[in-house]
């Protein structure tokens, strides 16, 4: 449901004509009123953690504040600092980035102190082509918080920089890579520069896939491809 929430905000943002006319809105209010529905269980997996934050994040931009706030009980199980310097993993270090930017972008007041962590999870995180290629991406999304913020900070910009020579030389354009490709777009599109060297190249990538790997990246393709119809 997480995923359908993130397809959902991103269109509200990035198009909001063609989220108007096919009528997201109304989908929207339904998922936010469905995570109430969701049963309650024990979250025992670190990467399971990633939709309560989620919720929590997307609705408080959407006007809803901490209502979606997990219990701190449990961000303190999966956010600490314990655990932070255990990392070896680099698909692990960008969960907990990803967990780190959004308890920030909730409650920078609180949560601040986090961002001494960032140098040491990215360490983490360039030891793996495509990890750092997804490490990037998330620094543009939450910088525009997802399409929300449409002024582009040096800091975005400055990371487009470095998603343009990861593609020139790490970047293999390759099926696999579709998920990534998919995302480097989106963060083209949402900082408006369909100037980016490989743009062209990628989204003849993205329209020549017929079948979805898993849901993450039909959502990934889904929004771009919405993104395009409104370029064209």
């Amino acid at each position: 449901m997480s995923l359908k929430l993130i397809e959902l905000f991103l269109l509200k943002n990035s198009v909001p004509k063609i989220f108007s006319q096919k009528n997201k809105q109304k989908d929207l209010i339904k998922t936010i009123y469905n995570i109430n529905k969701l049963p309650k269980k024990e979250i025992k997996q670190f990467q399971d953690f990633q939709p309560l934050l989620d919720f929590w994040y997307y609705t408080k931009l959407l006007g809803y504040e901490d209502k979606y706030k997990p219990n701190e009980t449990l961000i303190k199980q999966f956010v600490l600092k314990e655990k932070i310097n255990k990392i070896e993993d680099p698909g692990i270090a960008i969960y907990m980035y990803v967990y780190i930017r959004i308890l920030i972008e909730c409650n920078n007041e609180k949560y601040k102190y986090l961002k001494k962590y960032f140098n040491y999870l990215e360490s983490i995180i360039t030891k793996d082509y495509l990890a750092y290629g997804y490490y990037l991406t998330h620094i543009i999304f939450y910088n525009t918080k997802f399409g929300k913020i449409k002024s582009n900070s040096i800091s975005s910009i400055d990371t487009l920089i470095r998603l343009s020579n990861f593609c020139k030389n790490k970047l293999k354009f390759e099926r696999k890579e579709i998920d990534l490709i998919g995302e480097i777009v989106l963060c083209c599109n949402l900082l408006n520069k369909t100037d980016f060297p490989y743009y062209s190249k990628m989204i003849s990538l993205i329209k020549q896939v017929n079948d979805y790997s898993n849901l993450h990246e039909q959502t990934v393709l889904k929004v771009v491809l919405y993104q395009q119809d409104n370029l064209n």
